[in-house]
């Protein structure tokens, strides 16, 4: 078993430095530099997202060795495939507008949901982490096999999930600790310029929630 949970590890490190980084760090990066004013807040939020990814791998893995034809249905079926990638892209589009707007939101909802998803953006990186990690992928689909096909109970289907999002979180926890030192360095030293860049920033998510719409 401990050879299977480091080889868990392992390939869910190489997926976080590559098809994982690369679907995270178009959504993490804009949401840090807009929203992060110190960096504990950065490294914090990060935390979250990550755990987040976490804790969708780990009931994927649980399902995965519970039965073989619930995970088949949860990550092959065309509707909730496009259901979930759809959550996810109306909440990140949802926060493109919010940051882009800024402060100048008249409506109650609105502004109730810039309070706690953007200002405090505690709980929206929890959620986006949870609606990213079960957003299917290959790389995924194909982890999620093999503990299926491995893993002898539910509990160890979760240990190897676990193991996985573990190795996984890794770079994409670097990439935000790093970014977060970056941006409140920045924001502590160079004032023109903060406005243009938020709004670049809400427009990149817009468009990141676009693209994922669409993508297949």
């Amino acid at each position: 078993m401990w050879t299977e949970c480091l080889k868990m590890f392992l390939t869910g490190f190489s997926a976080g430095a590559g098809p994982c980084l690369l679907s995270c760090a178009p959504v993490l990066l804009p949401i840090l530099t807009a929203t992060v004013t110190a960096e504990k807040q950065g490294i914090a939020a990060t935390v979250l997202f990550v755990s987040g990814k976490l804790t969708a791998y780990l009931v994927l893995g649980w399902f995965a060795a519970w039965s073989i034809r619930l995970l088949d249905l949860f990550q092959h079926s065309a509707f909730i495939s496009a259901a979930i990638r759809v959550c996810a892209a109306g909440f990140i589009i949802a926060m493109g507008v919010l940051i882009i707007v800024g402060r100048h939101i008249s409506y109650p909802g609105c502004d109730r949901f810039k309070k706690y998803f953007i200002d405090k953006n505690h709980k929206s990186m929890f959620i986006l982490g949870i609606l990213l990690g079960f957003a299917p992928c290959f790389p995924l689909i194909g982890i999620m096999t093999y503990i299926a096909v491995k893993a002898t109970s539910p509990w160890q289907g979760l240990v190897y999930a676990g193991c996985f999002g573990l190795g996984n979180m890794i770079v994409v926890l670097l990439l935000g600790v790093l970014s977060s030192k970056l941006v409140a360095g920045y924001k502590e030293k160079i004032r023109i310029g903060q406005n243009i860049l938020t709004k670049v920033c809400g427009i990149l998510l817009i468009l990141w929630g676009i693209l994922l719409t669409f993508k297949t």
